[in-house]
């Protein structure tokens, strides 16, 4: 499984480079293993090496790279971070905390759907479906091992219900220290309301992966 897996990653790498098509070196990790990415390794990586590996990355528009402070009511750990946009107009910004070690790495709208994750890294290993706006709801699909967290954002078809497939495009993906991994997703969860809320409680709301198809959101507060 792992001499495949490790096959199929060399046959889209070059199925990408001959197509011209660059989304992989945006959105993937082909160079380092996850949750490394562009050589940043969360729970690793301190800022001043961030910054540089940064300015050195062809990939990056050094003219976009800034850094900003926290909002008091952000999560904890965090205290600041550093933000660029791609060559190819993409964002990232990576997440420091108060020791300067990256806690975890946020690609914003990668060009990249489902099915061609997958085809790289596997299925998750759990799921979050939680409302986010009116009929809108977070899909946080989580691998474990590998520090991943992928943001999908979908509307419910129904009640309540809501389906899965191949091409649905990634909304954000997130490489993160393993070590934080449950308090990353407790933070993306329940956001400012966090401290009053339990780690414990994401037991609640968690599903297994099941494959493609229809998932219930989950709303905690009701």
């Amino acid at each position: 499984m792992k001499t495949f897996r490790i096959l199929s990653v060399l046959l889209l790498t070059l199925t990408i480079t001959s197509c011209g098509n660059l989304y992989s070196r945006y959105s993937i990790n082909l160079d380092c293993a996850p949750p490394c990415f562009m050589g940043i390794t969360p729970g690793l990586t301190s800022a001043l090496e961030t910054s540089e590996l940064l300015l050195s990355s062809s990939l990056v528009d050094k003219n976009s790279i800034f850094g900003t402070g926290m909002l008091k009511s952000h999560w904890y750990p965090i205290s600041y971070s550093y933000n660029w946009e791609f060559i190819n107009g993409e964002r990232g910004i990576v997440w420091l905390a108060s020791e300067s070690k990256v806690v975890y790495i946020e690609l914003v709208n990668p060009k990249i759907n489902l099915s061609q994750f997958f085809e790289l890294y596997g299925e998750p290993s759990e799921l979050f479906v939680v409302p986010y706006w009116g009929n809108k709801t977070h899909v946080y699909l989580v691998y474990s091992e590998l520090g991943v967290i992928l943001d999908v954002r979908e509307t419910l078809s129904r009640k309540n219900v809501l389906s899965l497939g191949t091409m649905d495009r990634i909304k954000t993906i997130n490489y993160i220290d393993k070590t934080l991994l449950d308090s990353v997703i407790h933070f993306f969860i329940f956001g400012d309301v966090y401290e009053e809320t339990p780690e414990s409680d994401l037991a609640l709301i968690k599903q297994n992966w099941k494959g493609f198809g229809q998932y219930t959101s989950i709303n905690y507060w009701n």
